[in-house]
């Protein structure tokens, strides 16, 4: 992009402003928007924060192109609105290409800096066929992959699929970390006494013999105890394979791999979790808490992302 001049109208401009907004599973979802709006639209996309480098995540697994160029090469001066989109997430996504371009129509060759976390009710993002098919073409994990991101959690599932090719894998999500600290309603961790019941009595219901259970966490130390005081041996990306060449990185693409193949999936009140459940087709049961604190069965691609109930 060039600087506008007198004879050069400026070009309409979506800023990604904030972008990364919330931790790596949450920068998945603004991108899948970006994408999808980029398809549906002619406006250029501005897509990072000035003050965070192209070279590291979420950019580098998605392949995007270096932000500061673009924002450096808006005209000076020139003013900026910024809006939050996906408040309403009884909405579909287009409901917010529209109010972009509604925007546009007003204010024609401006920049609209749009922030948000663009998690809209799963079964909203699959009945727009546009929006699916942008999760099918650049983040559903495929050998033939058009983002870093795909090609290395397809890797590690080939992987996982052959280190556990004849067991039943049971993959659970742990999210403590922030969550201990966070007092809002929409902030609650996993009743893991009521998970470990379950998995129990169903394991025993359906006669699985020797099943691998895999703890995705923020947590390792405390799951690592837990589970061993109730009887359970559990695998975690630290002991799982490689581990003398695992860091923050192989370890976050790991667990969302293994929550991807896993043949039961129990999500945590995370975007992480969601992710990985949509992404999962070998899974034949999602467990998660529901409003009322009880570990009900969900669809992935027919629910809301965020769901609130008090954790006491």
């Amino acid at each position: 992009m060039v600087s506008t001049s007198a004879s050069q109208p400026s070009q309409n401009t979506v800023w990604f402003s904030s972008f990364p907004n919330g931790r790596f599973s949450n920068s998945v979802f603004q991108y899948w928007f970006a994408t999808y709006l980029q398809k549906q639209s002619a406006h250029q996309l501005i897509i990072g924060s000035p003050q965070r480098s192209s070279n590291e995540l979420p950019w580098s697994m998605f392949d995007l192109p270096d932000h500061h160029q673009k924002i450096n090469a808006l005209p000076a001066g020139q003013v900026i609105t910024k809006t939050m989109l996906a408040d309403d997430r009884s909405s579909p996504p287009s409901s917010d290409v529209k109010k972009i371009d509604d925007f546009f129509q007003v204010n024609p060759g401006s920049v609209l800096a749009v922030d948000g976390f663009f998690q809209y009710d799963t079964g909203l993002m699959l009945r727009d066929s546009a929006y699916f098919s942008v999760f099918n073409e650049y983040l559903a994990p495929c050998e033939n992959s058009k983002t870093s991101f795909q090609k290395i959690i397809w890797q590690y599932q080939q992987q996982i699929n052959q280190l556990f090719k004849d067991k039943y894998l049971a993959a659970i999500h742990v999210r403590r970390g922030d969550y201990l600290r966070e007092s809002d309603d929409i902030f609650f961790t996993l009743d893991l006494d009521q998970v470990v019941a379950q998995l129990k009595a169903f394991l025993v219901r359906d006669h699985i013999q020797d099943p691998v259970i895999y703890v995705a966490t923020d947590d390792p130390d405390f799951c690592q105890q837990y589970f061993a005081d109730k009887g359970l041996s559990i695998n975690m990306s630290r002991n799982l394979f490689n581990a003398e060449t695992r860091n923050d990185v192989s370890d976050l693409m790991l667990d969302i791999a293994v929550l991807a193949s896993s043949q039961l999936l129990v999500a945590s009140n995370s975007s992480l979790s969601l992710l990985a459940a949509l992404m999962n087709q070998r899974a034949r049961m999602f467990w998660r808490q529901n409003k009322e604190a009880q570990l009900v069965s969900f669809d992935p691609w027919n629910t809301p992302i965020l769901y609130g109930i008090s954790n006491n």
